[in-house]
């Protein structure tokens, strides 16, 4: 006679690799939210410099009007930046165990993390 065992509470909320299936979410979520921090970083980054061969008196001006969008780009750019390493890391955990069973290697998924 074969009796099957429920899952416990805690294992129902578990996906296969151990990690709750909010975290699953939310690494899948993290390639959305690299998006708006990408553009905002991307539109903000400067704009129309002055010719490279003006006066210094102009680039002091740009550079002195456009202090404030540049910090804005630069922090959105390093949050992106972050947000895609996390979800890259979570792409590549996914192929691994989609992989693993069937061929004992995660070739595919070495490859892929590292093309990003």
């Amino acid at each position: 006679m074969t009796t099957h065992a429920e899952p416990t509470p805690h294992a129902r909320h578990l996906a296969t690799d151990g990690h709750p299936l909010a975290w699953q979410r939310l690494s899948a979520l993290s390639g959305v939210a690299f998006v708006p921090f990408f553009v905002v970083g991307w539109l903000t980054s400067g704009g129309n410099s002055p010719h490279y061969n003006a006066g210094d008196q102009a680039w002091t001006n740009w550079g002195h009007d456009k202090q404030y969008k540049g910090r804005i780009s630069a922090f959105a750019m390093l949050l992106a930046a972050f947000i895609f390493l996390y979800f890259t890391g979570a792409v590549r955990s996914m192929l691994e165990s989609a992989e693993s069973p069937v061929r004992g290697s995660a070739q595919l998924a070495r490859v892929a993390y590292a093309g990003a």
